[in-house]
């Protein structure tokens, strides 16, 4: 199969104790990411005249939605032989692959959107993907989900998702005209709430990483995996976050959470102790100067070490 991509091998359940003395560990992930950064930069005086996953993947769009669908699935090709795509992105190549008739590269994209934490049983009955998983052609890919599924752990991926859609509603609801006032009272009164409820998710996954690790995105499929980043994401203080950057960061390492929440949490350790952030993904409000920091510490190469981490460019939102 001519598909250009990193090979993930099937991940298995680890159980790691959480260390005591997080501070060396946290800096050699520190120095590590810091090492890639400069690989990067010093690379970028080439890669700014070749085109990025970003625009291989935008024109594998246009062609879709123009029904060039054999033109879609090669810029779909150059877009992923530059990095792992994102589960949505193997899944979107996958339908297009069907659309085209090619089911030798349709099977491909949709056993590697499993293997990245996609979740076999959420195929829709009404969409492209339910004809290939509907067809005999799929029988390897529903084994391989199938492999995946023994992996699951229930009711921890229950948990863990209903804590997401808690931590995103709060958000949702907010006043944010109090919640960015300059009256420190009236900001006080917002945010109280909210500050609560992510002190106790930050709790809760905390125990969760004593006793499993960081759970994988095939024990509590990807949602789950991401409210584990966003505990830390939100979980305030700096302090709170730095003694389990090396756990996050050897998850991310062995293929078993996607890099891209792993980026905000390091763009938010970033910007409360340095003022800058190496992806550009958060900004930090400094209300004894009334300055915004934001700036990525590369900003001429921001959007390559965005794409590493599995983000859009530079001012867009999403993908």
């Amino acid at each position: 199969m001519d598909l250009k991509t990193r090979k993930l091998e099937l991940l298995e359940p680890a159980y790691r104790q959480a260390g005591a003395s997080p501070t060396a560990r946290t800096v050699h992930a520190l120095s590590h990411l810091m090492v890639v950064l400069a690989i990067c930069s010093s690379g970028y005086g080439m890669a700014q005249h070749e085109l990025l996953y970003a625009d291989w993947y935008d024109s594998a769009q246009v062609a879709k939605k123009a029904g060039a669908y054999d033109r879609a699935v090669g810029f779909y090709r150059q877009a992923f032989a530059r990095r792992t795509p994102l589960a949505e992105h193997a899944l979107d190549a996958a339908r297009v692959c069907w659309l085209a008739h090619d089911t030798v590269r349709t099977q491909g994209y949709m056993d590697q959107a499993l293997v990245l934490g996609w979740s076999g049983d959420e195929v829709p009955k009404d969409s492209v993907l339910y004809a290939y998983w509907a067809h005999a052609s799929s029988i390897g890919s529903k084994r391989l989900w199938e492999r995946y599924k023994a992996m699951l752990m229930p009711e921890l991926k229950a948990e863990l998702e209903a804590m997401f859609r808690a931590d995103q509603d709060i958000r949702m609801q907010l006043d944010w005209d109090k919640a960015n006032s300059p009256d420190s009272l009236v900001r006080r009164s917002v945010w109280i709430t909210v500050e609560a409820q992510d002190a106790r998710h930050y709790a809760r996954v905390v125990e969760i990483i004593k006793e499993h690790g960081v759970p994988s995105v095939h024990q509590v499929g990807l949602t789950g995996n991401k409210m584990i980043f966003f505990a830390f994401i939100h979980a305030g203080g700096t302090e709170l976050i730095t003694p389990w950057v090396v756990k996050l960061h050897a998850s991310v390492e062995k293929g078993e959470s996607p890099a891209t929440w792993y980026a905000y949490v390091i763009d938010r350790v970033m910007v409360h102790t340095t003022k800058v952030t190496m992806f550009g993904t958060t900004g930090y409000l400094d209300r004894s100067d009334g300055t915004t920091y934001f700036t990525s510490v590369l900003p001429e190469t921001v959007d390559i070490v965005r794409e590493e981490a599995g983000l859009p460019r530079m001012g867009r939102n999403s993908w």
